[in-house]
């Protein structure tokens, strides 16, 4: 049991980390008939930011703050939110933490018969063979719990309605700071360069 839970532990460990450093990527329906891509970085009362460079570092976005554009809500239509899969990193890091604890398991079992010189010979040959065995195992073993917990954990596309009530705030829940803004976002006003926007409340 205490090994099974190191495993799903590593599993969710890891697919928390990847889903941390996914970036909440959208496409905007715009009412002047265009759409775009971007990172949803924040939402404020009458305007998303946004950055159409995906997948940014913070760092970056603080050294080039001409990244960071404003869209005034009025111009929006509708809103796609990107839905994320994470089956894939499930099951590469479930499929080496298994092998890594399956193989450390194999490599601790013993032969309990009567050490003779036939024994010693072929010990190493044995050990070995637990080890590939165990490891084998738990890289199965990783492998289902893996592709489980990372679909578990994945999200599918949504489409978010301006004309729903309440719709920023289901939307916030998707931007990189769903909260309080960083204070390197809050100098400057960049509004976003796209012809036919209704600039302004």
């Amino acid at each position: 049991m205490h090994i099974l839970n190191m495993v799903v532990g590593l599993l969710c460990a890891g697919t928390m980390l990847i889903s941390a450093a996914s970036s909440g990527e959208i496409q905007i329906l715009l009412k002047s008939g265009g759409d775009l891509n971007a990172d949803l970085v924040s939402v404020r009362d009458s305007a998303l930011v946004i950055c159409r460079v995906l997948n940014v570092s913070e760092r970056v976005l603080q050294a080039n703050p001409s990244l960071v554009e404003v869209l005034p809500l009025r111009n929006i239509d509708l809103v796609k939110v990107e839905g994320h899969s994470y089956v894939a990193p499930g099951l590469a890091i479930g499929g080496l933490g298994g092998a890594l604890v399956g193989g450390l398991i194999g490599s601790q079992v013993k032969d309990e018969t009567k050490e003779n010189v036939g024994t010693l010979i072929f010990a190493p040959v044995e050990h070995t063979a637990h080890t590939a065995a165990g490891a084998l195992i738990g890289m199965c073993a990783g492998f289902v719990l893996g592709a489980m917990i990372g679909n578990a954990t994945s999200s599918p596309d949504e489409i978010i309605d301006p004309h729903v009530t309440g719709w920023t705030i289901k939307l916030r829940r998707c931007a990189r700071y769903p909260g309080k803004e960083p204070e390197f976002l809050t100098h400057g006003f960049h509004p976003l360069n796209v012809p036919g926007l209704v600039l302004g409340d």
